[in-house]
């Protein structure tokens, strides 16, 4: 059975606020519905009891993380991307005068 959760109108207009969004007319009633269905079963997947000896583990193996060095950087980048050998980028914070 799935229990319905009771999002007010109120808790819904906070939601679109803080989302800031605006529902078209008529769309709240439904809206209501979807997020009381959504809840609810949510709800019931909580309670579902899971075996101590499952596991969720990621069980294939990684590789290791080495670094690895190109040297035609150029080919791929354009000679204009790079100086000293490193790729140029946009400031991402600039000083205002």
């Amino acid at each position: 059975m799935l229990l319905l959760f009771n999002i007010s109108p109120e808790i819904l207009k906070h939601l679109e606020e803080l989302a800031q969004l605006e529902l078209p007319e008529g769309l709240e009633e439904k809206m209501l519905q979807d997020l009381n269905h959504i809840l609810g079963t949510f709800q019931i997947i909580s309670r579902v009891e899971v075996p101590p000896e499952t596991t969720t583990a990621f069980s294939s193996p990684l590789r290791e993380d080495e670094p690895k060095s190109f040297e035609n950087a150029s080919q791929l980048l354009g000679q204009s991307r790079l100086q000293d050998g490193l790729l140029k980028v946009k400031p991402v914070l600039e000083e205002e005068d």
